[in-house]
């Protein structure tokens, strides 16, 4: 039972690429390449953000998340499995 929950977890193993952005905290996310590119599209919205009003923000939110996820490949949005440590 042990072995086959392994097994399966090696097939679902994800191996993040540089458009996917890392949850976390701590070296290992800050130097992730995905992650770099995640904090300066943040810093170019910054200012505009603090002018909206709340749906204007949570607009451009997700127009920020919808590039991310557009990126070729597409980004996506990990986080480590405690359980695993993957």
């Amino acid at each position: 039972q042990k072995l086959k929950q392994q097994r399966q977890q090696q097939k679902e193993t994800i191996v993040p690429h540089q458009n996917d952005v890392l949850c976390g905290r701590g070296g290992g996310t800050n130097n992730h390449f995905g992650n770099s590119q995640w904090r300066a599209i943040i810093q170019r919205n910054k200012r505009r953000y603090l002018r909206l009003q709340k749906r204007q923000k949570m607009r451009l939110a997700e127009k920020i998340v919808d590039a991310v996820r557009k990126k070729e490949p597409n980004g996506r949005f990990l986080q480590k499995d405690q359980r695993s440590g993957l």
